[in-house]
């Protein structure tokens, strides 16, 4: 049942200088959304990957939205990868250099191979990668060193990588002021401490793990901060977490 189909249908003939589409995926085809987006002056979408929704839809976006500035795709069912293929993502991201802020949550497709090995992304600000599981280390150095102007990074809900990571943000990425880190229980102490050590306009949301039932208690911390915060959230049970969510 694809009810959105007709409405983007009508968009695209009478919104010929909209610049801004927000649309839940669920109810539209490729077919709807590539006639939506077929303006060219259009500077923010933002969708959820619904299951109508194919690598053809990703093309589009990369061949007709030169203007694009803000671009969002919510992944928000771990099905939707079946529909979604490595090599159309990456096909975006080389085409979508102008960017200035980047959501790609959940894309289970994602990986270092995702992104160009010489990218450049001079504008990007704002980036969440939150919930793309396959994204290791070698993944968030090739992506931090195309993206030397962020001032934001999520990345929560990762556990496939270390300090190896921070060490890669704290070397490109010298203007981040919010680093999003809630449910990655893979990073002791000290390194995180270290990070806003040499970043100290940095403010970083974590979770600590001070129950054995493993509910998590968001914290955020800054260098000023951090000391302070740790002793009284002791991070007892964040091994016990990362088994877990390793298992997950």
């Amino acid at each position: 049942n694809f009810e959105m189909d007709p409405v983007l249908i009508e968009i695209s003939r009478h919104c010929n200088k909209l610049t801004t589409l927000l649309v839940d995926g669920i109810g539209m085809t490729d077919y709807g959304l590539q006639n939506a987006i077929q303006n060219n002056k259009l500077e923010t979408l933002s969708f959820r990957y619904g299951d109508g929704v194919t690598d053809i839809s990703l093309y589009q976006i990369a061949k007709n939205c030169s203007s694009l500035k803000s671009l969002t795709l919510d992944f928000w069912n771990k099905y939707n990868h079946l529909s979604v293929s490595d090599q159309a993502i990456k096909n975006l991201l080389n085409s979508c250099s102008t960017l200035t802020e980047l959501s790609l949550c959940n894309c289970l497709v994602l990986s270092s191979s995702s992104f160009p090995e010489n990218g450049d992304y001079p504008f990007l600000k704002s980036l969440n990668l939150s919930d793309c599981a396959h994204l290791n280390d070698f993944a968030i150095r090739r992506i931090t060193e195309s993206c030397p102007n962020l001032t934001r990074l999520d990345l929560n809900n990762l556990n496939n990588i270390s300090s190896v990571s921070l060490q890669a943000i704290s070397s490109h990425c010298p203007l981040l002021t919010e680093l999003n880190l809630t449910n990655c229980s893979c990073f002791l102490d000290e390194p995180i401490k270290y990070l806003l050590q040499i970043m100290p306009n940095l403010f970083i949301q974590l979770t600590r793990y001070v129950s054995p039932s493993l509910k998590g208690v968001l914290c955020e911390v800054h260098a000023k901060t951090v000391d302070k915060i740790f002793s009284q959230h002791p991070n007892t049970h964040r091994e016990r977490a990362f088994t877990r969510a390793n298992k997950g």
